[in-house]
């Protein structure tokens, strides 16, 4: 069902259209993403790439409890 979602969002975004989805699974959204913005009640708290959300320390001790070493890379994906 993602990989539909993922190949339906890389097609509008070649015919230059802007699509906002909301989805907790950061991994599967940093697939196509060019920014993400994360909220905390209700409260942004990030707005960047997927590069800089991916190595921001305080997101990844507040969502993920692990160090940047622990994070897996999406970048092959």
């Amino acid at each position: 069902m993602k990989d539909s979602v993922a190949e339906l969002v890389r097609k509008l975004q070649q015919l230059g259209k802007t699509v906002l989805i909301i989805e907790h699974d950061i991994h599967f959204i940093q697939r196509f993403c060019d920014r993400i913005v994360v909220l905390d009640s209700g409260r942004v708290v990030l707005d960047d790439s997927p590069e800089k959300v991916r190595e921001n320390k305080m997101l990844q001790e507040i969502y993920f409890g692990v160090s940047e070493s622990a994070y897996p890379s999406t970048a092959a994906s």
